[in-house]
This record gives C-alpha cells, sequence and structure tokens, in this order.
C-alpha cells in the first residue's frame, strides 16, 4: 500500500500547482499551528533528532518506523506501509517538529486524518525559508520532443503579462511509472521563479492551446501569489481574481473540456 502524502509551501515560498484528479475535493478543518522556524542542525544533531523522531513516531503509531530524512521539496512528507510498518521519507524541517506536529504526523499516517494535514501544511508554511535555503538549483530544459515552453512562455508573456513575468519555465520529471490517480500539470515555485510543466503534455496529440492555458495559469500566480486566505482562514490559492483573470484566457473553456475529455489517457502517461 503506497500513502502518498504531498504537503506544499506555501507563500512567501509557494509551490502552486495545477492539479488534474480523478478524486472528488475534500474540505479541511482548520487548526493553527504556532511554531518558530528551526534553525539549521549539525549532521550531527540531525542524526540524533531522526532517531529520537523514529522513536516518537513508533510510539504514536504502535509499529515499526524506518524514517528518512532529505531535502527535496517536491514531496515534503510520504510513507508507505509495508508488512514491517512505515518506511516514511520527511523534509529535514521535521527533525525540528514540535510534539503537536509529531502527533499530526502520526494520525495523518495511521487515518488520513486531515485536520493533522492541515497542522503539518501549517507547519510547512512556518518553516519556508529554511526550505529554500535547501533547494538545489534547477536545471532548466524548456524544449521539449514536440513543444517549446520558452517559445510558449515569451508569447503568453508579451500579448497578455506586457512582458512583467520573470519567471523561468522548464520541462518537469515524470517520476516513477505507476498507476496515477492524479496528475500536476503545472506548478509555480516562488523561491526559484521557475513554472514547471509536466512532461505529459508533451506529446503529439496534446493541442498547443492546453499547454498555453496550463502555462497561463502558473503565470498568473506569479503576478497574483497565494497569500491570500479564505474566510475560515485555510489558504485560498485561486482567490475569485485568480479565475475571473484565468476566464480570459482565449480558449479557457474549450481547454478544460479537454482536459476533463483527456485526463485518464494523461494519467496514464509512463514518461519518454
Amino acid at each position: 500500500m503506497q500513502l502518498s502524502l504531498d504537503l506544499r509551501v506555501p507563500r512567501a515560498e509557494p509551490s502552486a500547482d495545477r492539479l488534474a484528479s480523478v478524486q472528488p475535493a475534500t474540505n479541511e478543518a482548520t487548526q493553527t499551528t504556532e511554531s518558530a522556524e528551526p534553525s539549521a542542525p549539525s549532521s550531527r544533531e540531525l542524526e540524533h533528532r531522526r532517531r529520537q523522531l523514529t522513536l516518537e513516531l513508533r510510539m504514536h503509531l504502535g509499529t515499526n518506523v524506518a524514517l528518512v530524512l532529505h531535502t527535496n521539496r517536491q514531496s515534503m512528507l510520504s510513507a508507505e506501509r509495508t508488512r514491517l510498518g512505515f518506511l516514511v521519507r520527511a523534509h529535514r524541517i521535521f527533525a525540528a517538529a514540535p510534539a503537536d506536529v509529531i502527533v499530526a504526523i502520526a494520525r495523518l499516517l495511521d487515518a488520513n486524518d486531515r485536520v493533522a494535514a492541515n497542522i503539518i501544511d501549517r507547519y510547512i508554511d512556518a518553516c519556508s525559508d529554511t526550505i529554500a535555503a535547501h533547494a538545489r538549483p534547477s536545471q532548466i530544459q524548456a524544449r521539449g520532443a514536440f513543444y517549446d515552453l520558452q517559445r510558449i512562455f515569451d508569447e503568453l508573456n508579451a500579448r497578455y503579462f506586457s512582458g512583467a513575468v520573470n519567471s523561468r519555465i522548464t520541462w518537469g520529471r515524470a517520476g516513477k511509472a505507476r498507476r496515477r490517480r492524479s496528475i500536476k500539470l503545472g506548478s509555480y515555485h516562488a523561491s526559484e521563479r521557475l513554472i514547471r510543466i509536466h512532461p505529459a503534455l508533451d506529446q503529439a496529440y496534446v493541442p498547443s492551446f492546453f499547454i498555453a492555458f496550463v502555462v497561463f495559469h502558473e503565470m498568473l500566480h506569479e503576478q497574483l501569489g497565494t497569500s491570500e486566505r479564505s474566510h475560515d482562514g485555510r489558504r485560498c490559492v485561486h482567490p475569485p481574481e485568480f479565475r475571473a483573470l484565468e476566464a480570459r484566457f482565449p480558449q479557457a473553456a474549450e481547454a478544460l473540456q479537454w482536459e476533463h475529455d483527456n485526463l485518464n489517457r494523461l494519467l496514464r502517461y509512463k514518461g519518454p
């Protein structure tokens, strides 16, 4: 059983994504975690804390836990349930997580608790600067087998943004081939000023207007950010202003219909 937890960094370090999914949206309860951002530990301290965190998770879950700490921002927290227990991969910010966050991790792993997910999300938010400091520079590959993202970006920037969008753009990686229930078609990472587009869109059957729509969507994230929050305190990645601007894209309705009609085909993408 594979449990994938994808908790990303909101502004000031947003990863604003266009996510196509076959799963219905769920409402998450809101709970605030007040936590000071942790300072970077030494290697010895990090290993000591990893062992402590492993023991605490074992205690809360009542089963064996193997824990790996990393600096990969693309998957802040993920876990695989095996016959021996849990294999957990977590960003190293969790080495300094307070008790309520550790309990939340256990609740999320054990029962997919959405309140717990919200606590973890807010902790990641509080650690945004630390996460950015650990980031490695991304390699840029804008030219694909069928589409040149830089040319699409430049045309959109000139036509709709008066050249004001300063992001870089690149094709992303497909990741391990597996049965998907969702696919992140595009994302914007503010710390790097970087737009990533899923390589599943670099195929002959994908119309250019759809790729342009996804790129346009991510360019709006750079212009508008993701800091606005709704009345119930949750982060609002796509506020009404965003949706209104997105709808001005000439082929927005056609693009959304194409996505709906071809989602299953995109989900089956296995890479070149």
